[in-house]
């Protein structure tokens, strides 16, 4: 029975599937100060203006490790008019915008510090099409983020996920490969198939490429699409199930889930994508959605072995299949993703039988299970690739699915895609690995 449960669960993926920063966090009476930033302009009244500053503004608020606002509401031209009196704020973030002879814009930032006047980061963008708005936006916010944490930030990502269009229909299902800002600005059709599945998309680490599941032929198979022309490969088609496909961190093999026949049972295998050699990691059981550590020197994945489906990592180096359980005190655990660091895995938790599902992270240092979100049914866990973040899919009452975000440690939350008619569902995300 519970074999039968696993089985479902995996046929399902197809249906329904730096060290100098300028701030650091403070701690006083154990409260976890996060910096203020208030964005301010010298154009108060032209419209470009003021979409990039809120665009910037959302940003910053979204990423879950500051918090933003444009509070100031009249022109400051200079850095000595700042009313620090009136803010609370640590940093102030000067935008200035001069519009040029072809309607483009020229645009300054500068990043000011409360109580260090001779602290100034400063950057410019020129010759500005309005069309490049959101672009422009993101640009300014990564800067920003990366001058006050030293880290780099995640705004010019993308996202990728599947729309579902008549899900529960024997005929005229159709699939759509969404990419998106991360924000789900900017939506783009990159591939489209009617009655054959798009599932478990994954980037590769150059971001040229998604690796996906489907059924061509009337045969599954793993099937590489190149974005830039739309061009479509097909990277392993064994006998059997080729699922949940993934690269490695510098993009010369993938791990892949494959059954070698008719079976339900399924191993997890590295393939050199060069000489299309494959190596065994598994065996026993239903193994399943494996992803490389960012190091690319271990593989976690999930197995049914014990009885249920729970976390396993694996050396991607070892010459015989070999694992080591990761969870043992939840009912169920799947979708495994590890963090920018790997230092944590998030992964979709199922804590008793019978209870929903949520996205959870597991410190691997100590195995401590944080809960993320409080639905009953969000799945698919994907995390970005700079900064604390996670997106996935939620799943509400009256069969409303949207796409979400929220920071590692709970603080952020936001909707980036929503569908409220039930005859369309998304599912699969997945997180770009770099900023375009």
């Amino acid at each position: 029975m519970i074999n039968k449960v696993v089985t479902i669960f995996a046929a399902l993926i197809f249906l329904f599937t730096n060290s100098f920063a300028l701030l650091t966090a403070e701690v006083n009476g154990g409260v976890i100060e996060k910096p203020l930033i208030t964005v301010v302009t010298d154009n108060v009244v032209d419209d470009f203006a003021q979409s990039v500053n809120t665009i910037i503004t959302q940003d910053l608020n979204n990423s879950g490790d500051m918090d933003a606002n444009q509070d100031i509401k009249y022109e400051i031209k200079e850095k000595k008019q700042v009313p620090w009196k009136n803010l609370n704020s640590d940093y102030v973030l000067l935008v200035k915008y001069v519009k040029n002879a072809s309607n483009n814009y020229n645009v300054e930032v500068q990043i000011i510090k409360r109580n260090d006047m001779d602290y100034i980061r400063s950057i410019s963008y020129n010759n500005i099409s309005t069309v490049l708005k959101r672009q422009l936006a993101h640009k300014i916010a990564n800067y920003a983020y990366k001058a006050i944490t030293g880290e780099d930030g995640f705004y010019l990502t993308k996202l990728a996920y599947v729309k579902v269009t008549n899900p529960y229909s024997r005929y005229g299902r159709v699939y759509e490969l969404v990419i998106s800002d991360y924000d789900g600005f900017d939506k783009k059709i990159a591939l489209k198939l009617t009655d054959n599945p798009i599932a478990t998309p994954s980037w590769s680490n150059d971001g040229k490429y998604i690796i996906y599941s489907s059924y061509i032929g009337g045969a599954m198979g793993v099937y590489s699409l190149e974005l830039a022309t739309g061009k479509v490969k097909e990277v392993i088609k064994q006998k059997g199930i080729n699922s949940a496909a993934a690269y490695s961190p510098d993009d010369k093999n993938i791990v892949v889930a494959l059954s070698k026949g008719y079976s339900d049972q399924t191993n997890i295998y590295i393939m050199n994508l060069v000489t299309r050699s494959l190596k065994q990691l598994t065996i026993n059981g239903i193994n399943t959605a494996p992803k490389y550590s960012p190091n690319g020197k271990s593989v976690v994945f999930v197995s049914d072995r014990s009885g249920r489906p729970n976390m396993y990592v694996t050396p991607a180096d070892s010459k015989y299949p070999q694992s080591s359980v990761l969870t043992t005190n939840v009912y169920q655990a799947y979708d495994p993703s590890y963090t920018a660091d790997g230092k944590s895995i998030v992964f979709m938790y199922q804590k008793a039988r019978g209870q929903g599902t949520q996205i959870a992270t597991l410190k691997l240092s100590n195995n401590d299970i944080k809960v993320l979100t409080s639905g009953k049914s969000d799945t698919s866990p994907t995390v970005s690739p700079f900064g604390n973040m996670a997106a996935y899919m939620s799943t509400k009452s009256g069969g409303v699915s949207s796409l979400e975000m929220i920071s590692l440690d709970g603080d952020a939350h936001f909707i980036v895609d929503e569908i409220k008619d039930a005859k369309t569902i998304l599912q699969s995300p997945a997180w770009s690995p770099k900023n375009f």
